[in-house]
């Protein structure tokens, strides 16, 4: 009789072994763990960034509104939705808020930042009226320290004027855990400036940025204070200045000639 058995015999499949497995499965989880830290740290940089265009871009609107109208928006709150309250200097728990992104003609979305939470926004309250827009004798009620306490600022400049902090609470938003954060979110008109850090102990995820008023009107609002020369830019104590960013619906696009080759040059230059 036949041995089927001997003459039918399946062939032999390779597969990996178990500890094969267990080796791969090790070294993915290895790299997994190493790549992952990083790649959020790459995410996290790109909101910042982000950000930093957004608050830009709120400076340079606030400094097209003050050169036009000699006077600063108030900000807004929680429930006007984007349109500002009024403020004074009686009133100063309102001269910090949010962007008034309605009166400055900007976006919504322009008024949040890179991680999608409403940029604050604080002014100088005497500078939201025109009778003392341009009033040098006072000491300004806004003002922003350094991670030492020391002012950013001269409080006693008697030729300019601390006028706007806008502020991005960053990866703390509604969070605060380092005594600076909870500084910058008591609705209070004094500001921390610190190097970022994510410190446990003490950590600063905020982004700061600050304008005095002739800054704001010669750089970003683009003219000269009427009180000023037209070197007072030269002589600005505001070293935090960013580029002038030209919001996206404001850029008119050249015409494109029709007989343009897309790969480069024109059909004309072929013939």
């Amino acid at each position: 009789m036949l041995n089927f058995r001997k003459h039918f015999r399946a062939p032999k499949i390779q597969a990996f072994s178990l500890i094969e497995m267990s080796l791969v499965l090790a070294i993915m989880g290895t790299l997994a763990s190493l790549s992952l830290p990083m790649l959020l740290d790459y995410k996290s940089t790109q909101k910042r960034q982000h950000t930093t265009k957004h608050i830009d871009l709120v400076l340079s609107a606030t400094g097209t509104f003050a050169a036009a109208h000699r006077v600063l928006p108030c900000p807004a709150s929680k429930t006007s939705r984007g349109e500002p309250v009024v403020c004074t200097t009686e009133t100063l728990n309102l001269a910090t808020g949010y962007v008034p992104y309605k009166t400055l003609g900007l976006s919504e979305a322009s008024s949040k930042d890179g991680f999608g939470n409403p940029l604050r926004y604080a002014i100088n309250p005497r500078l939201s009226s025109h009778e003392t827009f341009y009033d040098n004798t006072h000491i300004s009620p806004l003002k922003v320290v350094d991670n030492e306490e020391r002012s950013v600022f001269d409080l006693q400049n008697d030729k300019d004027k601390l006028a706007v902090v806008v502020l991005s609470e960053g990866e703390a938003f509604r969070t605060p855990q380092s005594s600076f954060e909870r500084r910058n979110t008591d609705e209070r008109l004094t500001f921390v400036e610190a190097p970022y850090s994510v410190n446990k102990e003490n950590p600063f995820r905020h982004i700061v940025r600050w304008s005095t008023r002739n800054n704001l009107l010669t750089y970003y609002g683009k003219s000269a204070p009427l009180s000023q020369p037209q070197n007072a830019l030269e002589n600005n104590q505001d070293d935090r200045r960013l580029p002038r960013i030209v919001p996206h619906d404001r850029i008119v696009p050249p015409p494109r000639n029709p007989l343009q080759n897309p790969l480069g040059g024109d059909f004309e230059s072929i013939f």
